[in-house]
């Protein structure tokens, strides 16, 4: 238990039984409390890094915004770190803010933008239906290749209630390159970022100084619920269907910039940058599902059928920018630039699907549960080349990025069919 007196050495804010942020609340230090909850239509914004620690739950139904990094300090976006000892449930949205944009200016040569802010979501079940997007690189300074896009990091199981495949956690986007005056070719754009998941979590968090927020165990009932893990049929009755696991994309690397038009001293039009990469990621593990409940009581009858196993997520790898575009001044007589290659597209892995429940005992015996369907991982599609400058002779075209790497999850066992009743059938 964290005590009043060490959050205020921690320089915590710690409010007790529950936290319910109100619009417009801007959150620039640690937070604790039991619970913690963003309500429909509330806005609250990120202006420092930040945590926010529950013991038990943290819900968000509004929204979370990361302010852009501005100022002095790092240039990192500002990070956002959930963590609950049982669950965080996302039903509206969590959006990360941007790296640090550079000035053009000399001093600024070949600084890299800021990263975008990482969104870090830690605890035993987060479910994520609404959307999580971790912050867009910052535009960097002359002669740089553009700030990487934030990530996103699960650790915990990642599950989703949605019907549907859209993805629901998203990598950041990269940041677009700086100026290129007086160089060879145009600068590249950002990579996109990853989406990391770390399926186990036990309520230790990772934060430097933080202490253990699940000291006593929810109870076995409240966890089911929330976990999305199939149940035990009752009598008779078929087990419950597992949860599908989430879906997530790398973030978008970003366009390379476009090169400079020629000039009276040198006619040829610049090439344009390359595209980032895209970011890579995956899809979550479908839980398994229950078994069919036994039916050999008074009244002896079918057991039940065990569940359906949890449908494996989908892992879609981001896609790589444009090349930029090669220029011409047609006033002049030059070649027109060359146009900038395609980033890579990420890789994209796909989530296994869970085990079907066992049939029940009964007679006859319960069907076993069908396992669950394997997750699909998606390649990112590669940037598009930039198209050449006009000029004499033109550009030519840049090429096609390639897309990134498939790996494809596995289909879950099916459940084992139930026997009949020991004491026999009639």
């Amino acid at each position: 238990m964290i005590t009043a007196s060490l959050a205020l050495i921690l320089g915590w804010l710690s409010l007790g039984d529950e936290c319910v942020l109100a619009d417009g609340r801007v959150l620039d230090a640690p937070l604790h409390a039991q619970s913690i909850v963003v309500p429909i239509g509330a806005t609250v914004y990120v202006h420092e890094d930040v945590l926010l620690q529950a013991e038990v739950s943290i819900v968000i139904e509004g929204t979370i915004i990361g302010l852009p990094r501005q100022g002095s300090g790092p240039d990192r976006g500002h990070g956002i770190h959930l963590s609950a000892g049982t669950l965080i449930d996302v039903a509206g949205t969590i959006r990360g803010g941007a790296g640090r944009s550079l000035e053009q200016v000399a001093t600024n040569v070949g600084e890299r933008g800021g990263r975008g802010s990482t969104i870090l979501l830690e605890a035993p079940v987060v479910f994520v239906d609404g959307l999580v997007m971790a912050g867009a690189g910052g535009r960097s300074g002359p002669a740089a290749k553009g700030g990487q896009g934030g990530e996103v990091v699960v650790h915990g199981a990642f599950r989703s209630r949605r019907v549907d495949d859209v993805a629901t956690i998203i990598g950041g986007t990269g940041g677009p390159g700086g100026d290129s005056t007086g160089l060879p070719r145009a600068t590249d754009g950002g990579d996109g970022g990853n989406v990391v998941l770390l399926e186990a979590f036990m309520g230790v968090p990772i934060a430097e100084g933080s202490e253990r927020v699940a000291e006593a165990a929810p109870s076995a009932h409240w966890f089911f619920q929330t976990s999305g893990s199939g149940g035990q049929g009752g009598p008779c009755q078929p087990g419950l269907n597992g949860a599908s696991g989430g879906n997530s994309t790398g973030g978008s690397g970003a366009n390379g910039s476009n090169g400079a038009h020629g000039s009276t001293t040198a006619p040829a039009g610049q090439p344009g940058g390359n595209g980032g990469a895209g970011g890579n990621s995956s899809g979550a593990n479908g839980t398994d599902a229950g078994n069919g409940g036994n039916c050999c009581g008074s009244t002896k009858g079918p057991g039940g059928s065990g569940g359906t196993g949890g449908k494996g997520g989908n892992g879609k790898g981001g896609p790589g920018g444009s090349g930029g575009n090669g220029y011409f001044d047609g006033e002049i007589s030059g070649a027109g630039g060359t146009g900038g290659n395609g980033g890579p597209g990420g890789n994209g892995t796909g989530g296994n699907g869970a085990k079907g429940g066992n049939g029940g005992i009964g007679c006859p015996g319960g069907d076993g549960g069908a396992g669950g369907a394997a997750g699909t991982g998606e390649a990112g599609a590669g940037g598009v080349g930039g198209a050449g400058g006009t000029g004499t002779p033109p550009g030519a075209t840049g090429s096609e990025g390639g897309a990134g790497g498939v790996t494809p999850g596995t289909t879950g066992t099916n459940g084992t069919n139930g026997g009949q009743c020991g004491s026999g059938c009639p």
